[in-house]
């Protein structure tokens, strides 16, 4: 999102050159070939969020129980 509000919006305010952008610089002579913009989409990939994982987890934890439960209810009719 960054990269594109750089390109549509911050592009004039550098005259257009790229070197002079922050994520679309693709002339990125640093201690790496990798420009900005390639390292953020690399941190943001390797990321992950553990409430997502929680979330699941607990989910199916939910869906044992209830299971159970109809288990003992149906044992308890029958």
């Amino acid at each position: 999102m960054l990269d594109k509000y750089e390109e549509l919006n911050l592009a004039i305010y550098v005259d257009g050159e790229e070197a002079k952008m922050v994520f679309g610089n693709t002339k990125n002579t640093e201690t790496s070939s990798e420009t900005v913009k390639e390292q953020v989409a690399t941190l943001v990939e390797s990321m992950k969020n553990p409430y997502f994982n929680i979330y699941h987890w607990v989910k199916g934890e939910i869906f044992d129980i209830e299971a159970v439960d109809k288990a003992i209810a149906k044992k308890d009719q029958v």
